[in-house]
């Protein structure tokens, strides 16, 4: 078998997602501790309306590795019985899942989560609160174990309190995936970190952007963002994030 770092999971997860869509099944992939659910799916939007019967990872794409709590009321999954045609005029039943990920690429989802959640039972809506609190705790713990330390490195170098010689290691780069990486590390290595900085930004935003349509703010992922990292104090940029999270 291959060294994991050698298997391209990505591929591997749309593949079987591509397979499970043709023919109308349920799954929920998963991977373990080395390689991170999140970092390995992308919203293929071919597949948003089979992402009811295509679920990846238990417990919202959180990263949980080996060591899972299946007991826990995040490893639950809203569910509801639908039926497909079969040969001969028949029909099947298939598992259909709650899952909030299938509604990110609109630009509002409240209402739409509002009809979605009104397929299921009222005894599983606390099931569908947790799903939405996941992924914005998510969120919220990447902005502040990854985003904000990237963040502060390039304001420096913006700013000039900075030097790109006094930086040794590039390490604030790794939490990307491999195609923003290595456009991230270009415009690094040629200094350009307005551009830079103007590109994470973007980057960062549109994972914000989740936050705000599932709390329905009036205020784009971007826009949070530069409120938060206006600030002269890079470390009261945590107080604004519990703001407006």
């Amino acid at each position: 078998m291959k060294n994991i770092n050698e298997l391209d999971v990505a591929s591997i997860l749309k593949n079987l997602a591509g397979d499970t869509a043709r023919n109308v099944l349920t799954s929920i992939p998963g991977v373990g501790t080395a390689v991170g659910i999140g970092a390995s799916v992308k919203n293929y939007s071919e597949l948003n309306d089979d992402l009811d019967h295509i679920v990846y990872g238990l417990s919202a794409r959180e990263d949980h590795g080996c060591r899972f709590d299946l007991t826990d009321i995040s490893s639950y999954f809203p569910f509801r019985i639908d039926f497909q045609p079969f040969i001969n005029h028949n029909k099947r039943v298939i598992i259909r899942l709650f899952n909030i990920f299938r509604f990110m690429t609109m630009d509002t989802i409240e209402e739409k989560l509002e009809i979605e959640k009104s397929n299921y039972p009222p005894y599983m809506f606390s099931m569908i609160e947790k799903q939405k609190e996941q992924v914005i705790n998510a969120i919220k713990t990447e902005l502040r174990n990854e985003i904000f330390a990237n963040l502060r490195v390039i304001l420096r170098l913006v700013k000039g309190e900075e030097t790109y010689e006094e930086i040794k290691f590039v390490y604030f780069f790794n939490n990307l995936p491999e195609y923003e990486k290595n456009k991230a590390l270009l415009m690094y290595h040629e200094k350009k970190f307005k551009n830079l900085l103007d590109y994470l930004m973007n980057y960062y935003g549109k994972k914000i952007d989740t936050v705000s349509k599932i709390k329905a703010l009036d205020v784009s992922g971007r826009e949070i963002l530069e409120f938060i990292v206006n600030g002269t104090n890079p470390y009261d940029w945590y107080k604004s994030l519990d703001n407006f999270f």
